[in-house]
């Protein structure tokens, strides 16, 4: 049996902090509807789940980076022209994915957009909150970074080197 299918007793419980890269994964999320979740959005309850039930993780630093009106702001971008009715559902949108955030205990990190730097900026701040994450609380163990690319091979590495164990989530 698949030890990743196998549910993981709940007194085996390792402490863990989850860290999402939002700009970078609501980009590359699937166009299709996953696990009842709006179309173009990222599945956060299922990431959690899956975590929690067969990594066996305590998670008990959520934080997610980002945008959280990435879909209102897209609409309106776009060649500065839109539809009053596109941009009042990609409201509504990102207002369900912060409302789910939200349920989920996830800590909002905002990052919008500035200048010209904008794609690193998220990036930089995880990195930082994970290496101070992994020197200030020594009870974590196992590091889960969401996002869809290879920014945080550096962090991921100092992590390592600490004795931690890291899990990368990325749409393939």
């Amino acid at each position: 049996m698949n030890p990743e299918s196998t549910p993981t007793p709940a007194m085996a419980r390792v402490p863990a902090a989850l860290f999402v890269d939002y700009d970078n994964l609501v980009r590359q999320a699937p166009e299709v509807d996953i696990a009842g979740v709006a179309q173009g959005t990222v599945p956060f309850s299922a990431i959690l789940a899956h975590l929690v039930q067969y990594r066996g993780y305590d998670i008990g630093i959520r934080r997610a980076y980002g945008d959280f009106n990435y879909h209102s702001r897209d609409a309106v971008q776009r060649g500065g022209v839109y539809d009053p009715r596109i941009l009042r559902s990609r409201i509504q949108t990102d207002i369900e994915v912060q409302r789910r955030l939200l349920e989920d205990a996830f800590e909002m990190i905002l990052s919008p957009p500035h200048g010209q730097a904008v794609k690193n900026r998220a990036d930089i701040l995880i990195s930082i909150d994970i290496l101070e994450v992994a020197t200030t609380y020594p009870r974590v163990q196992r590091f889960c970074i969401a996002s869809g690319d290879s920014d945080f091979t550096p962090a991921v590495q100092r992590i390592k080197a600490l004795g931690k164990q890291v899990t990368v989530i990325a749409y393939p």
